[in-house]
């Protein structure tokens, strides 16, 4: 429950509306991309930390060649790889197929192909450290002296390694395995995606949550730079905002002790106050405050709380967390658009 009565804090007037609309989805006819499932590649979802959370099965692109525009003749200076190759590249068990794919890929490379290696390493399994050596002459050393551990290789660090020397070979760079190091060199970069980056970046994430397709259509419109879309390990409306809860009294609220945080707004005369410890197991909370519609949103990560009306011209606009972030932010969603907006730019 959250306080209703005698909250002591203050926030600022709830905007008028969201303050960037990051991109606006397009209608786009079903049936111009379809899925086969590799069962042999348990692959590794990875979350921000870089730990692998959970097993996924690594999904093979197969587009009709009338559908991508890759896949047809176009001039050799506007010809760009088709994203199947990508796909067919990541493949753990057939090497004459993943070597074959790269081999096409690579007269066509421009730097920015390295963003769908990058997106694609993102959810394999990387090699483990090296172990220390072991001084079986240390007297001091751990016993048992010696243990012979064999520790079975996830399918997907192969691939992990195959696309980490690829880039090296493309751009010349020594990232040394390490995928900050390719991320990093990445966005040091222009802008300069592969024509149906977006269409890929659905596609691959869709491997999590088919709902993920929604966000990236081909042709999608973008004000930021889709590279610096990331997943933030939980999928759509995974973490459920807390819709329009049941209130007490400030005097009620014995579960709060004094120096409890809580986030308050005030509309009309009409206050309100949320306390961080539920805000922050749903960081949203659809309310209704003096008469307006609401939506509060609370970015664990940035720290920000921050109200918006949610009635725009007199359209009233549902909000959902994508399960993406933008530079550590979180990035909310229309229900009516699947558009995705930034929590406070």
């Amino acid at each position: 429950m959250v306080v209703s009565e005698g909250a002591s804090c203050s926030m600022a007037a709830a905007s008028s509306r969201t303050r960037r609309r990051i991109r606006s989805a397009e209608k786009r006819g079903a049936g111009d991309v379809s899925f086969a499932t590799m069962k042999q590649a348990g692959y590794y979802t990875r979350a921000a930390a870089g730990r692998p959370v959970a097993p996924l099965a690594l999904a093979l692109l197969l587009l009709a060649a009338a559908a991508s525009p890759a896949a047809g003749q176009p001039d050799a200076a506007d010809r760009h790889a088709d994203l199947r190759w990508f796909f067919e590249a990541a493949n753990p068990e057939d090497n004459d197929v993943a070597e074959t794919a790269l081999e096409q890929i690579a007269p066509l490379w421009p730097a920015g192909y390295a963003m769908i290696l990058r997106y694609m390493l993102r959810l394999m399994q990387p090699p483990a450290p090296p172990r220390p050596p072991v001084d079986i002459s240390d007297p001091n050393r751990p016993q048992p002296a010696f243990e012979y551990t064999i520790r079975r290789e996830h399918p997907s660090t192969k691939v992990w390694r195959r696309f980490m020397k690829f880039a090296e070979d493309q751009t010349g760079e020594r990232f040394r395995g390490e995928f900050d190091r390719l991320q990093q060199w990445i966005w040091s970069l222009p802008y300069e995606p592969h024509p149906d980056y977006a269409l890929f970046k659905g596609e691959w994430f869709a491997a999590i949550d088919t709902r993920f397709r929604q966000f990236f259509p081909r042709g999608v419109q973008a004000t930021i730079r889709l590279d610096e879309i990331d997943w933030g390990g939980v999928v759509v409306n995974g973490i459920p905002p807390l819709e329009y809860p049941e209130t007490l009294a400030a005097a009620d609220a014995d579960y709060l002790d004094d120096d409890h945080i809580v986030f308050g707004i005030a509309v009309d005369g009409e206050t309100r106050a949320y306390p961080k410890r539920i805000l922050a197991w749903h960081e949203m909370a659809l309310d209704r405050l003096g008469g307006l519609e609401l939506t509060i949103v609370y970015c664990t990560l940035c720290g920000t709380v921050i109200p918006y009306e949610s009635v725009v011209d007199g359209q009233h606009i549902k909000i959902g967390t994508s399960g993406f972030l933008y530079r550590s932010n979180k990035l909310m969603f229309d229900h009516g658009t699947n558009s995705l907006w930034n929590t406070f730019e």
